[in-house]
């Protein structure tokens, strides 16, 4: 039995509507469930995974828009080629035949973009078609490409026509995996030639063409010259360098000025290092800035050895005494033979330093340029040969220097090395000697005031007084009272004067 809401009555089962007041038995439950219905469809819209979901589908949105926009923004123009240069004939998966070209990248302005070895960049494009096959164009007729690949390689001469990519191309125009997906089988002789050449990995230049690229790898800026590295700059931030044999594949062999800073400590090279004829000096002349460098080592190297921190040739000269080697009191080992020029100078620790008994009559050093700025040198000893006397720390060499300077035959004299760090005003030379005083005598010794000569005496007067190691103090020299010393002076007498230096004979 059915009951009416309305009035109450019972009708049988399957009445649709009231046989006393006509009401619909089926019309109340139907707005009831729509109503159920719409509530909860509302219910869903206010509820916080709908907005989870439309916050979602914006933000998609949104970034797909300002991803094409961007890209489209910043990625380079492309310029196709010339015909006649780098149009190539390939083959895709199904075996149709599909021209393609290489084009010229080229950015906002029109400069051409270049890859990390200088040469140009180049992209691989082919023509976009529609479902026909047909090229698709655009509204002013130019053809369309989409971008292939990236290639390198040979620059074709490029045309003024710059093409349009699809949104793949925009999308994905950088992307060189598809380069796995495009097959290049040339179809004829010309066409094969120009394939291999455009897409071809550039070669580095042979190792004994010099060059001035700069090039960064690792700690070390640097370029190649004569077939080696060159060191420019070292950019690390240890103190204590380790200098590869070799670096991206190529022997290290030379050191540019200025190329280590002057607070390194110790430095180690680990192939042979050559003189830079272009460089003022030796090969580690570089290192005369690094001021608290206390160690050279050398290994693997057939041109140098170090010990203790300490340079020499192969053939057992000094070579590079560091500048900021802290060793108060110095002696030579006993294999070195000889110390070249200006391999010791401008160290302000050294207070001795000793030739030992083996190589006491060993020349001491071209044109006394050694010892030249060490502050604190008192003196230099050596034993006494017919060649070399040290004299109260002040070293006498004879016979060597087979030369001239202005005039002068320096073999024919004795020259010496007054140590820099010498306290003393007043000094005599020795009157055994003809001594010439060569610009770098005294070493610039700050404390000698006075000079007194026993024997006959010459120097270039120009060149003492302008050497940077010019005893800034030395302003009275005395010469022996004779017509030989006379003329000296009298033909030097102005500049005497310029320089502020008085002469006395006696």
């Amino acid at each position: 039995m059915v009951k009416c809401p309305k009035c109450g009555r019972e009708l049988p089962d399957g009445t649709v509507f009231c046989l006393n007041c006509f009401t619909s038995l089926i019309e109340k439950p139907a707005e009831v469930n729509s109503a159920k219905k719409a509530g909860r469809i509302v219910s869903f819209l206010r509820s916080k995974y709908f907005k989870i979901a439309c916050t979602a589908v914006i933000t998609l949105a949104i970034t797909v828009t300002g991803a094409l926009l961007m890209k489209n923004y910043i990625r380079p123009t492309i310029t196709v080629a010339a015909e006649d240069t780098t149009l190539i004939e390939v083959t895709d998966e199904n075996g149709k035949a599909v021209v393609v070209a290489l084009v010229e990248v080229t950015d906002k302005s029109g400069e051409t973009v270049t890859n990390s070895d200088g040469s140009k960049k180049l992209q691989t494009v082919v023509p976009v078609t529609n479902q026909s096959g047909e090229a698709v164009t655009s509204k002013n007729g130019q053809q369309v490409f989409e971008v292939i690949t990236q290639g390198t390689g040979v620059s074709p001469s490029p045309s003024e026509t710059t093409t349009k990519l699809g949104i793949f191309g925009l999308l994905f125009d950088d992307n060189e995996d598809k380069n796995k997906d495009t097959g290049t089988s040339a179809t004829a002789p010309k066409t094969t030639e120009k394939s291999e050449e455009s897409t071809a990995k550039p070669t580095t230049q042979p190792a004994t063409q010099p060059t001035n690229d700069k090039t960064e790898s690792s700690d070390f800026e640097y370029d190649i010259y004569n077939g080696y590295v060159r060191i420019l700059k070292y950019t690390g931030t240890d103190k204590n360098v380790n200098v590869p044999a070799q670096i991206d594949g190529t022997a290290v062999g030379y050191i540019g000025s200025g190329a280590f800073p002057g607070d390194i400590r110790t430095i180690t090279f680990n192939s042979n290092i050559y003189t830079d004829p272009a460089a003022t000096g030796h090969c580690f002349s570089a290192l005369n800035k690094c001021t608290e460098l206390e160690a050279v080592n050398i290994n693997n190297s057939s041109k140098h050895k170090s010990v203790d921190g300490v340079v020499f040739s192969s053939d057992n000269a000094l070579y590079y005494y560091p500048v900021g080697k802290k060793t108060a009191d110095y002696t030579l080992p006993s294999f070195c033979n000889t110390l070249l020029s200006k391999s010791i100078m401008d160290n302000p620790y050294i207070r001795t330093f000793s030739f030992s008994a083996e190589n006491s009559g060993q020349y001491p050093g071209s044109q006394a340029n050694n010892f030249m700025g060490c502050s604190s040198l008192t003196a230099i000893n050596a034993k006494n040969t017919d060649k070399v006397k040290s004299i109260d720390g002040v070293i006498y060499f004879t016979g060597v220097g087979n030369y001239s300077t202005d005039g002068i035959q320096i073999s024919k004299y004795t020259q010496f090395i007054f140590p820099a760090g010498k306290q003393v005003g007043n000094y005599e030379f020795p009157s055994e000697y003809e001594i010439y005083i060569g610009e770098n005598s005294f070493c610039g010794n700050p404390y000698i005031t006075s000079a007194k000569f026993h024997n006959k005496v010459c120097f270039s007067v120009t060149k003492l007084f302008n050497s940077k190691y010019t005893p800034g103090n030395l302003k009275k020299y005395y010469f022996p009272d004779n017509t030989e010393q006379h003329a000296f002076y009298e033909s030097n007498e102005r500049t005497f004067e310029a320089y502020g230096v008085t002469v006395e004979f006696y």
